[in-house]
């Protein structure tokens, strides 16, 4: 569940959500230091527009002691400066493990809320939410999961996955198959659960100015996230025009073990 993301500086940073702790490498892998991020569980985390410190997206108490989901700008020291509110309890099981989290290169930190249609831009200076886009879909179902998810019901809508490019705000959110059929009778000595026949991707393209809806996809299948959280998409240019593309990520050399082969 740890994150990597490359600093400024051309080293890398690791977010260890089990010690709390995100660790600073050198272009060269030295260390450089470490920042406990105090009593949340981090599950996503980005360098602060500063230059300086970190924004942290995670579980634990807000200021006002308030359980639930919050985001926070702590300094180099793991001091901090800045919290949003805190996500409501009843929804840390939809949001656990994505927590998407993306900065517009103004400061604003852009989040989405678990189990709702909805992303907001957060200002640290200021600690104020200064855009929200919310909405009701059709094809977006909200949480809680349904009784007897994941085999006997579909699963609940999730927004996965925020980029900010070029002005423009791109979206990926988990949804029910669009052929989903009950698996009722599977267990575990059938094999593995093919996430594909229970979940498709909504990719979206949005200009946070406006609220404008600028393009959507469906790909009938459960983009997978990298080690940084994003899910697996590209953005790159075909003449004037941004395009997602997607891809899977291979790995090759002498020191990766062979595809199937299990973990050492």
């Amino acid at each position: 569940m740890g994150r990597l993301r490359p600093s400024p500086d051309g080293g890398v940073l690791i977010l260890d959500p089990m010690t709390r702790r995100i660790t600073s490498l050198s272009a060269t892998r030295e260390l450089l230091g470490a920042t406990q991020i105090g009593d949340m569980m981090g599950m996503n985390f980005l360098p602060a527009a500063s230059g300086s410190g970190f924004i942290v997206g995670g579980w634990g108490g807000s200021a006002d002691g308030t359980p639930g989901g919050v985001t926070r700008m702590i300094d180099a020291e793991g001091v901090t400066l800045a919290e949003t509110d805190a996500v409501p309890r009843e929804r840390w099981l939809m949001g656990f493990f994505f927590f998407p989290m993306t900065t517009d290169g103004e400061g604003r930190v852009w989040r989405a809320r678990p189990t709702e249609y909805v992303v907001e831009a957060w200002d640290p200076e200021d600690s104020a939410v200064h855009i929200r886009l919310e909405g009701s879909p059709d094809w977006f179902t909200p949480g809680p999961p349904q009784p007897g998810y994941p085999l006997e019901a579909p699963g609940p809508s999730v927004i996965q996955g925020l980029e900010y490019h070029e002005g423009l705000l791109w979206i990926a959110t988990s949804v029910a198959d669009s052929e989903w059929a009950q698996l009722s009778g599977w267990s575990v000595d059938d094999g593995d659960l093919d996430g594909n026949k229970l979940m498709d991707t909504v990719i979206e393209v949005v200009d946070p100015a406006t609220g404008v809806l600028v393009a959507r996809a469906v790909h009938d299948e459960f983009l997978l996230r990298t080690g940084d959280g994003a899910f697996l998409y590209g953005l790159r240019r075909g003449g004037l025009v941004p395009q997602a593309v997607l891809y899977s990520p291979s790995f090759e050399g002498e020191e990766c073990p062979p595809p199937g082969a299990p973990p050492e």
